[in-house]
C-alpha cells in the first residue's frame, strides 16, 4: 500500500510502503509534545525524517540512506552528519511551519552520537523504527 503526503491523518510515504513500526516514535513524540508541530528523525541504519503538523497529518517523509555506518564515531563523519541534518531540519521547519518552530525529536539506536548537540529537543534512543 503506497500512501502519499496528500492523504490527511495518515503516515505518508513517497518512495516506500507504510511500515507500522514507525508508529511508536510518533506516539512517544506526541506524548512529549502534544500541541506542537513535529519533526521526527529516526536514526538507525538509515535516517528517516517525518514531518507532522499539530493534527498528525504527515506533511513530508523521506529516507537518507547510506549516511550512518560504522564510521559514525569519527569526528569528521559526525560533523558532516550533524551539519547536513541541521540544514535539512532547518529547511523543512521553515518550508512547512515558517516562524512556528516545531519540536524536533530523535529516536533510534544511532542517536547517541548527537547526545551533546543542540540539534534535537528530545533524544529517545530506546524507540527504534
Amino acid at each position: 500500500m503506497q500512501l502519499s503526503s496528500h492523504e490527511p491523518n495518515q503516515l505518508c510515504a513517497k518512495d516506500f510502503t507504510f511500515n507500522p513500526k514507525r508508529l511508536p516514535s510518533l506516539i512517544e513524540a506526541r506524548d512529549l509534545y502534544p500541541n506542537d508541530n513535529l519533526i521526527i528523525v529516526d536514526m538507525n541504519s538509515t535516517i528517516e525524517v517525518r514531518v507532522f503538523d499539530r493534527s498528525d497529518n504527515c506533511l513530508q517523509e523521506f529516507v537518507l540512506d547510506g549516511i550512518i555506518n560504522d564510521k559514525c564515531g569519527h569526528s569528521h563523519t559526525h560533523n558532516f552528519i550533524f551539519h547536513g541534518l541541521k540544514g535539512i531540519i532547518d529547511n523543512i521547519a521553515d518550508e512547512n511551519f515558517g516562524r512556528d518552530i516545531p519540536a524536533i525529536v530523535a529516536t533510534g539506536n544511532c542517536v547517541d552520537i548527537f547526545r551533546d548537540s543542540c540539534l534535537f529537543d528530545e533524544i529517545i534512543p530506546t524507540i527504534t523504527s
